[in-house]
């Protein structure tokens, strides 16, 4: 009978105080959490709305004083929860209260009882003006490269700022590209940025860098919506992520100073063609160990001097002109020819990386020098070329999806059409060819990777002298191209052995891929033997079963063989070849491949 009387009582009243035909609003207050964080100029409002409310509009209203009205000072449509109130002075407090009418009408509140207030910070700093300049700071990211750029060079040990703010660039980034000190900094650079990597530097700049960003958290945190919490979060992750680029710096610089020790003092790093002349751009290295007194370019009897002075920085590029007559272009310092590079005779452009690799490319896209071409998911790994049986063979490397289709190319010519199968791991896979080459001069080999417009994109080059034999590969896999004794194909390029290959695996032969492959009528085997060995070669079956016999256990000299295998007679399908060679009292080595017969 109470609760009866108690809603009587309240109808009467909601008739007597709305309008006709007005409908009485909802409101449910203390729906909403509202938490308030002060900044040294603001306050941040940070709410949690109801799950499932869609929010027409969000109200945000303020008091100077808890028993006062309090008056809207926004009106936002935005759904983050979060309001950046800057209209706020030092000398007072204030409450907060947010109102968020959703699309069916209800406005919910956070507490009307007990709202949250709070008041700006102030220190002494402000009051002396050493932090107006946070005021400008709208990127964290850029703040901490200039605060790391700053330290490096108040060094004062010859680096300028153009590489101070290189390396504080690199700090912050999500990964560190390859010899970052060779493409990042100007290479002249390169010896005066030892102290950026040493232990002692990092650690003084890490300790810095975490008390600026605790000292200014009042002065930026809130300008970026980030609660303390979240300021604290994004700083650990920041200065972690920092220790790890440092190091990785410092590994790359070892690595860096190592691989320009090893590399020439001068590299010709650019070939460019056209129908008025030929054009090498020469990339000084490292000046101390040029001879200046013998430093040219030659080609036969000819040869044109280098022009530099001692007083040259490392990085400068020099440009000499060829003469169109010439077919090779060998670099001379001092009694040594350092390195040898065929003259093109098309027009066009053509990148040396100091990795040894070459790449026809754009004029207009072609950077100043290239380290290293960039790698896709297969590369050519090795290259073995016989003058006096005319015999190619290469290797590509890589880890391979399926799908992408990849080919070999002699000049224009396609050779090997080339889809391997899905490989998550690093796989090896050869071939070779009998090529009619010129007695003299270069032919040119691409691997090239077929594109979604129907259109074969070059990934690499390499020039094979026609005149004498070549064994070149990467050491390691995916490395500088290196001339090197033993061939390696099918297999790793990796120049260390284990015990066990030390002790009973001598390197006696490369067994090449057949060719054709697959064929259907016959095919030539063919195998490099190094040294003297006793050798058995024999074709398998899928089954095992031997069913021809070429070599059984003879005597034979080092040298190149060939064997012609004919599959007539014989049902299509997939057969092996094998190499067996024995050397002294070591055990004997075996290496099988497989080739495709197709009637």
């Amino acid at each position: 009978m109470n609760q009866i009387k108690i809603i009587l009582f309240l109808g009467i009243i909601v008739s007597i105080t709305l309008l006709p035909g007005e409908e009485v609003p909802i409101v449910v207050d203390d729906a909403l959490v509202l938490e308030t964080y002060a900044g040294a100029a603001s306050v941040l409002l940070v709410w949690s709305q109801p799950s499932g409310i869609m929010p027409e509009k969000v109200r945000v209203l303020r008091s100077d004083n808890l028993y006062d009205s309090f008056e809207i000072v926004a009106e936002v449509n935005d759904t983050e929860g979060r309001y950046l109130d800057t209209l706020v002075t030092a000398d007072k407090r204030y409450f907060y209260r947010v109102e968020l009418i959703g699309t069916n009408g209800i406005t919910y509140t956070s507490s009307q009882k007990t709202p949250p207030f709070s008041r700006i910070l102030l220190s002494k700093r402000d009051s002396l003006g050493e932090m107006a300049y946070l005021r400008t700071v709208d990127n964290l990211d850029d703040f901490v490269v200039s605060t790391i750029e700053k330290t490096i060079l108040s060094y004062g040990t010859g680096v300028d700022s153009a590489v101070a703010e290189s390396v504080s660039q690199s700090l912050i980034g999500d990964t560190l590209r390859p010899y970052f000190w060779l493409q990042g900094v100007p290479l002249y650079a390169f010896p005066r940025c030892q102290f950026i990597v040493r232990a002692d530097f990092v650690r003084s700049v890490s300790e810095e860098l975490d008390y600026l960003l605790t000292e200014t958290e009042p002065y930026l945190r809130n300008g970026f919506f980030l609660t303390p919490k979240e300021w604290q979060n994004w700083k650990e992750d920041l200065l972690d992520r920092v220790a790890i680029r440092w190091q990785e710096l410092a590994d790359d610089y070892s690595v860096t100073g190592d691989f320009l020790d090893q590399s020439d003092p001068i590299r010709i790093v650019k070939q460019k063609v056209d129908e008025d002349a030929i054009r090498v751009d020469l990339l000084i290295v490292d000046p101390l160990r040029l001879d200046f007194g013998n430093l040219y370019v030659t080609n036969r009897e000819e040869h044109l001097n280098i022009a530099v002075t001692s007083d040259i920085r490392a990085g400068t590029l020099v440009k000499v002109d060829i003469p169109n007559t010439w077919m090779t272009i060998d670099v001379v310092n001092g009694m040594d020819i350092i390195q040898s590079v065929p003259v093109m005779k098309r027009n066009g452009l053509l990148m040396l990386s100091l990795e040894n690799e070459y790449c026809f490319m754009d004029s207009v896209t072609a950077p100043t020098f290239e380290v290293s071409l960039p790698k896709e998911t297969v590369w050519l790994n090795e290259v073995v070329f016989s003058a006096e049986t005319k015999t190619l063979a290469i290797e590509i490397a890589g880890a391979t999806d399926q799908f992408t289709r990849f080919g070999f190319f002699i000049g224009d010519s396609l050779l090997w059409d080339l889809t391997p199968d899905l490989t998550f791991e690093e796989s090896y896979h050869d071939s070779s060819w009998a090529v009619s080459a010129a007695d003299s001069g270069f032919f040119w080999v691409h691997l090239k990777k077929y594109m979604l417009d129907g259109e074969w994109k070059t990934l690499e080059s390499r020039p094979i002298p026609a005149e004498y034999s070549l064994v070149e590969g990467r050491i390691p896999d995916k490395g500088p191209w290196q001339k090197v004794d033993n061939i390696t194909l099918g297999r790793s390029n990796s120049t260390q052995k284990t015990a066990h290959e030390q002790l009973n695996v001598p390197d006696v032969f490369a067994l090449f891929q057949n060719y054709p492959n697959p064929f259907n009528a016959s095919t030539t085997i063919t195998f490099d033997l190094i040294q003297p060995a006793i050798i058995s070669l024999f074709v398998t079956d899928a089954r095992g079963r031997i069913v021809q016999t070429f070599i059984d256990d003879s005597y034979m000299d080092a040298g190149t063989y060939h064997y012609i295998w004919f599959g007539e007679n014989r049902s299509s399908g997939i057969y092996f070849f094998t190499l067996q060679a024995q050397v002294d009292n070591y055990l004997p080595v075996v290496f099988s491949r497989k080739m495709i017969y197709l009637k």
